[in-house]
């Protein structure tokens, strides 16, 4: 008889969930983890909400843990909410604060690790990144491609001195940022989008625009009814 307890492959990473053992059989059908917890600590186990399970993807996107820069600092990407403001970066390479307009939030297969002389960047392979020949997906980097860098609001290219793949199971975020779509983890600049970005920069400004409009008609109305 199968016998219900927890992978703690996936608990480990803060994605717990529930799967069955077969005789024989100890093998997570979502992770492919080997190992399970011991049966005394499941009755411990609550399964997290319907409306927090993150997605199964291959979307653009960072770990829990990812810091990105903020006013005063950097803060962790978990820990933002939509409408916070972040430091965010124009074309003309100045840095201005943004708000962000939606948080995504998946669980990605895998991770690939980005490491220069300083800093490690935690990314999946899909996201797009500044390098020194523009944006580039992380996947097609090289050792010895450079990377930006933004150090006292300025911007460095850094060499890649190392790149790992890990493969196991992240919850990672993505930030979609209000005009510039850019963002700033771990001192390097991210871009929102790495598909359609053009189609879908102008799908999202379209949006905001609409917003601007619908809330100044809602204010036109209040002041005339004021009156």
């Amino acid at each position: 008889m199968s016998k219900l307890v927890t992978c703690d492959s996936c608990q480990g990473l803060g994605v717990p969930h529930i799967m069955g053992f077969d005789k024989g059989s100890q093998l997570c059908p979502k992770c492919g983890g080997k190992r399970k917890i011991p049966e005394e600590e499941h009755s411990q186990y609550k399964p997290p909400s319907s409306g927090h399970h993150p997605k199964k993807t291959g979307a653009s996107c960072f770990p829990e843990t990812t810091n990105i820069l903020v006013r005063n600092g950097y803060i962790a990407i978990s820990e933002l909410n939509k409408g916070d403001e972040i430091l965010s970066m124009c074309k003309q390479g100045k840095f201005q604060l943004r708000k962000i307009s939606h948080i995504k939030k998946h669980l990605a297969q895998s991770i690939m690790i980005i490491s220069t002389d300083g800093i490690e960047i935690k990314v999946t392979g899909s996201h797009s990144i500044q390098t020194q020949y523009g944006t580039q997906k992380v996947s097609s980097l090289q050792i010895g491609d450079k990377v930006a860098q933004v150090s006292n609001n300025k911007i460095q290219y850094k060499r890649i001195t190392r790149i790992q793949i890990i493969k196991s199971p992240y919850v990672v975020y993505n930030l979609i940022v209000e005009k510039d779509y850019t963002f700033i983890p771990e001192c390097c600049v991210a871009q929102s989008f790495t598909y359609f970005r053009k189609l879908r920069v102008f799908y999202h400004e379209g949006i905001r625009l609409l917003k601007k409009v619908s809330n100044f008609r809602l204010e036109e109305r209040g002041v005339q009814n004021k009156l």
